[in-house]
């Protein structure tokens, strides 16, 4: 049975270094790297808590797939931070001719399956999606699954969308850019009530019971918390 993933590898010709990362469709997140030329080195695959543990009462009703292309996302990121900006794979949509083992995955036993994984991903023929974004939701796609509303949650006339689907502000956009390289996001003037926020949570930070926000640092927590929103949306 083929295996679909969603995935890209980045290369940096300087190093001559290259990192490929993919998602399966079990909720899998295998990532390799290593100098250009050579067989990749497999890094350990992460997988979803929810295929791990499906029981787990913190888990409920939580999508195998969120947390995995939430990782594909960050990787992404972090390596076109690390100057790995040749696309030698462009983000892609791929039916591999392998069925993933995921027995041995989740028995501790992930090198032969993740090894046939990577070698199928690496030898396909690929069809670029685009931006990574438009192969997560092509990925989704062809998975059936649905999009961030679901039809019983679909807007009517005239009434404004939930926030996650709407577009970011300037400043939101770039407030999630900074949570997408694992920065916490601060004011830029400092009161008694001061805040962060990470990708971890919200927190605040008060001396006194009471102060007053005023429009602009008011618009500012505004834009740090519809980042998080953004940062932690499960779709």
């Amino acid at each position: 049975m083929p295996t679909t993933v969603v995935g890209f590898r980045l290369g940096c010709d300087g190093r001559g270094r290259q990192v490929t990362v993919f998602v399966s469709q079990a909720g899998v997140l295998y990532r390799s790297a290593g100098p250009y030329g050579e067989r990749p080195v497999l890094v350990r695959p992460e997988v979803s808590p929810v295929v791990g543990n499906p029981s787990a009462p913190r888990l409920a009703g939580e999508q195998p797939l969120a947390r995995p292309i939430r990782s594909l996302r960050e990787q992404h990121a972090e390596c076109l931070r690390h100057g790995l900006t040749r696309e030698l794979i462009p983000p892609v949509v791929a039916s591999l001719a392998v069925e993933e083992d995921l027995p041995a995955v989740l028995q501790g036993r992930p090198r032969l399956p993740q090894q046939k994984l990577t070698d199928a991903f690496l030898g396909a023929v690929h069809r670029p999606a685009g931006s990574l974004e438009d192969a997560i939701r092509q990925f989704r796609t062809v998975l059936g699954l649905p999009g961030r509303l679901a039809p019983a949650q679909a807007p009517v006339p005239g009434q404004r969308r939930p926030g996650p689907d709407r577009p970011l502000s300037p400043r939101a956009q770039s407030m999630l850019s900074a949570l997408t390289h694992r920065q916490v996001l601060t004011p830029d003037r400092q009161s008694e009530v001061a805040w962060s926020v990470a990708g971890d949570g919200v927190r605040l930070h008060a001396e006194r019971a009471e102060h007053m926000l005023d429009r602009a640092a008011a618009a500012e927590l505004h834009a740090a918390l519809t980042a998080w929103l953004r940062y932690t949306d499960p779709s």
